[in-house]
Parts: C-alpha cells; structure tokens; sequence
C-alpha cells in the first residue's frame, strides 16, 4: 500500500478465513488493513457470506469493531435459503443505478425475491429472540467441540491443532499455529481426510476434504457433540495405530485397540 496505495481502488478480504477451515485475524491487522486503505481513499470490502450472521448479528465486523466500506453477505443470513446482500456506506450505495440518478449497474435476477427475504426475516427473528441465545449456544458448542479435540489428539500424541470461532471448527494436523493458507497447507492432509472419512463411516457426515471446515447448528445438542467426539476418539484412535504399527489390520468402528481381543 506504502508503493502504490493510490492505485488500487479496492481490497477485499473474507475476515475470518473459513475457505482453508478457521483462520482468524490479529485485531492489529484488521485495524492496520482499515487505517491504511483509508489513508489512500482505497475501498475496503469484508467477505462476509461464511461470517455474517453466523458469528453474530453485525458479522464479524461487529466483533472486530471495524466498518469497512461495503460488505457481502449471502445464504448464511437466511438459514441456507438463497439470497444475497451488499450493504455499505450511504454514500458509495446511493452511487448504484437503483436509486435515482446512480451511475454504477446493480442488477440480479432475484432481486427481492419473496421466499430469500422472508427466509432472512425469519432467520434475524430467532437470532434476536433471548438475548442472541442461538449464538451463545452454538459458541459454547463450538468450544467444547475445540476442546474435546485437544484432549482426545494430546492422548493419543497426535500432532494437531484444533481450532474453533463460534460454530465453525477444524482440526488441522499441524504443528504450527495457522496464520495464513501456507500455514494451512502444512496440515496432514492424509490424516485430516482419514478423520472425515472415519466420521463419515460412523454416521457424521462431513466433507472428506483437508482443510474444508464444519459447522454446528442450533438444533445440535450438548449429546450431539460428545456423539461427535466419542466418533472422532475411535476414528483417531486406528489412524495413530496404524501409523504406529504399518500394516496392521484396523481394529472394527467402535472398538480401540486398547480393547481388542
């Protein structure tokens, strides 16, 4: 930015990065990122289609305490229905062809659509109700899910590191704290696939991808994430023997090799 701010017209930045599973930024980063473009008239635009209102009503800038200057939002807003959402300063909006006199196109064939909008209506309804209860259940969820991982990896003497914000977790097999995607890419990706694939075999379905992230949701329960857990412990629990004993015959789902017989 320091050589060639005044050029560019615009940075866009998903500010927890959930496309690589859950990298969240230093608040120095953010204020500095927000600082800087301001200092060269340079749009700032938050991604916010993983994070809002998935994170909290105001999205993650909200919890950040940054305004960018525009910001995407999409189906996480209306419980999974689709929609979509640019919102941003008075002044940059007023600039769109849907008001009088704006010179910038904005169109989209579903614009306003009844079942999106009543969809988000109804979704921002259950998130306020109770004081945001939806939110404080899911982040509690989310952390006990982060938790459970790090006792059940530290046990069985795995290299990991599982993350969490809000409802969103992975687990990257990593020694490293991850900052940044070349972080991300250091996860054992043969480990990580072999964790969602034994998930999958035990009934919990997740994308057998490295580094794709997964979600809790309000309907999920305190049982379901020990079910989760308990699913996960005897899923690493074959993959450390394995790599502890090649060649080795797996032990069936649901029975360790501490009880084999």
């Amino acid at each position: 930015m320091a050589r060639r701010g005044d050029e560019i017209a615009a940075v866009i930045l998903e500010p927890i990065i959930h496309t690589i599973g859950c990298v969240v930024p230093t608040q120095a980063f953010v204020d500095a990122l927000r600082r800087t473009t301001a200092e060269h008239g340079t749009m700032q635009i938050f991604d916010e289609v993983v994070t809002g209102f998935r994170h909290h009503l105001g999205g993650y800038q909200a919890i950040c305490g940054i305004r960018p200057d525009l910001t995407t939002f999409a189906k996480a807003m209306a419980n999974g229905y689709p929609i979509a959402a640019l919102g941003g300063r008075a002044d940059v909006m007023d600039r769109f062809n849907t008001r009088v006199g704006g010179d910038v196109m904005f169109g989209g064939t579903y614009n306003g659509n009844a079942v999106g909008t009543s969809a988000a209506l109804a979704t921002l309804d259950i998130l306020e109700a109770d004081d945001r209860a939806v939110h404080r259940k899911i982040y509690a969820l989310g952390e006990r899910m982060r938790l459970g991982l790090e006792d059940i990896t530290g046990r069985l003497g795995l290299t990991a590191r599982p993350t969490s914000f809000g409802s969103v977790w992975v687990c990257y097999f990593t020694d490293r704290i991850v900052r940044n995607y070349d972080d991300a890419l250091t996860s054992d990706a043969e480990l990580y696939v072999g964790l969602h694939r034994g998930l999958i075999d035990r009934g919990f379905l997740t994308v057998p991808l490295n580094l794709k992230r997964n979600h809790i949701t309000a309907a999920h329960t305190d049982e379901d994430i020990a079910r989760t857990l308990q699913a996960a412990e005897d899923t690493l629990t074959e993959l450390a023997a394995r790599r502890t004993r090649p060649g080795q015959a797996a032990a069936p789902a649901g029975v360790t090799p501490a009880t084999r017989r």
